[in-house]
């Protein structure tokens, strides 16, 4: 019986007792505390205790606490999920730190002193402290994704600089486009960050100059083979003239010296041919890098745009836009390579 009126005597006070409030604002117990303070310091010091006076002072206090208590959760929650875990893509970033500063925000909104002036200057002071934190975040993501990126890029290309310096690896430009796919689909799985399409910018120069340096070796071996069917056929005209039947060695000579002039027709033919396709497949892909120039310059000047723009006025739509027009050029550098590929030089 005694527990039933106690249970009963609890509940009614949780149903009928309202909280107190002082202006307007729920006065918490940690407040209520605190304005006790206020009171015992001020009868302490012989003074008459000052209502508004001692309720401001808790409430300063209260949201001096609060602020620094959500600036930390903040913290912590960017440290154990974006700083641990670098680099990642600017989107998964954003979406990190929209989740973070929400659910830090809810800290201080626990304090039901929203109506109070002294909290919106409290919010803006968290918003331009988080602002803050998130940029050296962002930063530092930058700077992490710019070495892992470039890491990974340089050790992929050297097995192509390898075959390149090898001599002979390579029969043909198909065979360094293949590798070139190759290098460009691991390097896309492993890399990650905002450098990425930059450093996959500096790829598609190597491959530019790859090719150069393939085309080039190629000239050479025309040249030496030029060489030698040059002096195939002075060795043949010199046996000719130490025959001795003229007629049948005229013949002879005449014949060889026709077959060689037909292969050194034929090598220089091939020499031009070679020379023509080279020429119109580095005009298309120094046209291809210029292109994926300009996509990556206006996408940056976007996102330049966007980072000038403050975290709080950040809409999904622009996120879509950048989205889009990232994978516009991711697609437009993969049928570059497919186009190349396609082709038979």
């Amino acid at each position: 019986q005694f527990r039933t009126q106690v249970e009963a005597f609890v509940k009614k006070v949780y149903t009928n007792l309202k909280p107190k409030k002082i202006d307007g604002a729920v006065v918490s117990g940690s407040m209520f505390v605190d304005l006790a303070a206020e009171y015992c310091k001020a009868i302490n010091s012989s003074v008459v205790p000052t209502i508004h006076t001692a309720w401001a002072s808790a409430i300063q206090h209260q949201l001096r606490l609060s602020l620094r208590d959500a600036v930390q959760a903040y913290r912590t929650k960017m440290n154990e999920h974006a700083m641990q875990h670098l680099p990642m893509s600017e989107d998964k970033l954003r979406d990190l730190h929209k989740v973070t500063k929400a659910e830090a925000l809810k800290i201080l909104l626990a304090t039901k002193l929203d109506s109070d002036p002294r909290f919106r200057e409290s919010r803006s002071q968290f918003a331009t402290r988080v602002k803050q934190l998130f940029e050296h975040v962002r930063m530092e993501n930058s700077n992490v994704s710019q070495r892992q990126c470039d890491k990974i890029a340089r050790e992929l290309f050297k097995s192509i600089e390898q075959k390149l310096q090898a001599k002979g690896m390579y029969q043909g430009f198909n065979d360094l486009l293949s590798d070139w796919e190759q290098l460009k689909q691991l390097y896309l799985q492993k890399s990650a960050g905002p450098a990425k399409l930059e450093v996959l910018s500096w790829l598609n120069q190597q491959l530019l100059q790859a090719a150069q340096r393939l085309w080039e070796d190629f000239e050479v071996a025309m040249e030496e083979r030029k060489s030698q069917l040059k002096q195939q056929l002075a060795e043949s005209e010199a046996r000719m003239l130490q025959v001795k039947a003229p007629d049948e060695a005229q013949r002879q000579w005449l014949s060889e010296r026709l077959d060689l002039e037909r292969r050194l027709d034929e090598s220089k033919r091939n020499a031009e041919s070679v020379s023509q396709k080279a020429a119109r497949e580095k005009a298309q892909l120094l046209d291809s890098e210029r292109t994926l120039r300009e996509q990556m310059k206006i996408m940056q000047d976007r996102l330049n745009s966007e980072r000038r723009v403050p975290a709080l006025e950040t809409t999904p739509s622009m996120a879509s836009t950048t989205n889009s027009e990232i994978q516009s050029l991711k697609d437009s550098v993969v049928a570059m390579v497919s186009e190349l590929r396609s082709k038979k030089l």
